[in-house]
């Protein structure tokens, strides 16, 4: 993710003043991973490269902030209800639904919000949350919920909204993040989780941006992609290709 960063810098001449993760970001314990998250792994030994940021042997070289996926440990986030700093150069911050995260890029006061993990897929499901965290549960959609309206230019989420399905998943997405999106009315909504999202679309005026897209340059042999918002004039688009 940073060298891409770094290498859009270059080709660009601009400066990325924020990143933004939606979850899966390889916040792992080696010995509770999952099964997709070992299966990564054996393969790709740079998915459970994190912890070399979390404990600063590494330094990031991009202010970042995140929210949790459902593969990321969910143990470590337990232990930070209110989400914060996660490493000692305070450059990786998870964004818990109990705080907003503002910057101020090019005179303009930014507003971040932020919702980890996915919807239960049952009842049973939810009577687990607590024990199991890869879930949201009821109490972090109010928090969000409790928001002014129009008070947050973007929310991340790992999962996605329900409106419109996701491709070849019809019943996939959160109708909880339908909500907040309706609510909180952002300028983005930026979601991870799924394979195959469909091309960004509109919930009232907020545009919906499943970040795994195909319309975008795909980095090797990972699922994810990259896009970039403009800060002067909040435009999003996608990197398609390098110039070089």
């Amino acid at each position: 993710m940073y060298r891409y960063c770094q290498r859009w810098e270059s080709e660009q001449g601009r400066e990325i003043g924020l990143t933004l993760q939606v979850g899966d970001i390889g916040i792992v314990n080696e010995a509770r991973l999952d099964k997709a998250t070992r299966r990564h792994a054996e393969t790709d030994p740079a998915e459970l490269g994190a912890v070399k940021y979390i404990n600063g042997s590494r330094k990031p070289s991009h202010l970042t902030v995140f929210v949790r996926g459902n593969h990321d440990d969910s143990e470590f986030f337990s232990r930070l209800p209110r989400g914060g700093f996660i490493d000692p150069h305070r450059f990786l911050y998870y964004l818990s639904p109990l705080q907003v995260f503002q910057l101020s890029l090019n005179s303009k006061e930014i507003i971040i919000a932020g919702l980890g993990g996915i919807a239960p897929d049952s009842d049973d499901d939810r009577e687990k949350t607590l024990a199991r965290q890869r879930y949201f549960d009821n109490w972090k959609c109010d928090a969000l919920l409790s928001l002014p309206s129009e008070s947050v230019d973007i929310l991340l989420t790992h999962d996605g909204p329900a409106v419109q399905g996701l491709r070849r998943r019809g019943s996939a997405g959160a109708l909880e993040i339908n909500w907040i999106i309706e609510h909180l009315k952002p300028r983005f909504a930026f979601f991870g989780h799924y394979s195959d999202p469909p091309v960004p679309f509109f919930i009232g005026k907020t545009l919906c941006v499943g970040m795994n897209s195909k319309q975008a340059l795909k980095l090797p042999k990972r699922d994810g992609a990259m896009g970039i918002v403009d800060p002067a004039t909040l435009q999003f688009e996608f990197v398609q290709s390098w110039k070089t």
